[in-house]
């Protein structure tokens, strides 16, 4: 076995030894602990080496692991939630699929309609969502609205504004993302 008698390597067996918590080795590299004891158990730098190396391959290995039954974990907790979000929408919304059940059997009610619309409204208010329904005449932003379609204008104040809206838009007020862009068509001068 060759000696190790450089600076690189002192300190290379010295944090070794350290990170064992072994500290009396001599320049021999082979390691006697205790003499006082009758089974003395003789070590080599290889062996050393060898055990740190199988010590940091477990600890490897429990990592991974570790990391494995995060993922799994995290996967599990986000379809959980997912779940729990598509639960509450739908819950959200089976009164009034009862209230449409009710006026299919009785007939279409005006009242009941303009009462279901009002609940729904309250209900995306108090949700944190805006309803984005632009006016005639309103400047086009395309932070908040799709044009789909093009009406031509003489009228050069017109230009670039909101003919009509034909799809409202929604946006959520706590984060403000748009949910669904507001449909519109727009107006452009022509000559």
């Amino acid at each position: 076995m060759k000696e190790i008698n450089d600076d690189f390597g002192s300190s290379f067996r010295d944090h070794i030894l350290n990170d064992l918590n072994m500290e009396n080795i001599e320049e021999n590299p082979i390691v006697e602990e205790e003499q006082e004891n009758p089974n003395v158990v003789k070590m080599s730098l290889y062996e050393l080496l060898q055990t740190q190396l199988d010590d940091y391959k477990n600890r490897y290995i429990r990592a991974m692991a570790d990391y494995d039954n995060l993922k799994k974990n995290s996967d599990k907790q986000y379809k959980g939630a997912f779940i729990d979000g598509q639960n509450s929408v739908v819950e959200f919304l089976l009164p009034f699929f009862d209230d449409f059940d009710r006026m299919d059997k009785n007939g279409f009610d005006q009242v009941a309609f303009n009462i279901m619309v009002k609940e729904l409204n309250e209900i995306l208010n108090n949700n944190l969502i805006e309803i984005i329904n632009p006016t005639s005449g309103e400047k086009f932003n395309e932070d908040y609205h799709d044009a789909v379609h093009i009406e031509y204008t003489n009228n050069k104040e017109l230009d670039n504004c909101i003919a009509n809206t034909i799809v409202k838009g929604y946006k959520h007020n706590g984060n403000g993302k748009i949910i669904r862009y507001a449909t519109v068509s727009v107006y452009k001068y022509s000559e």
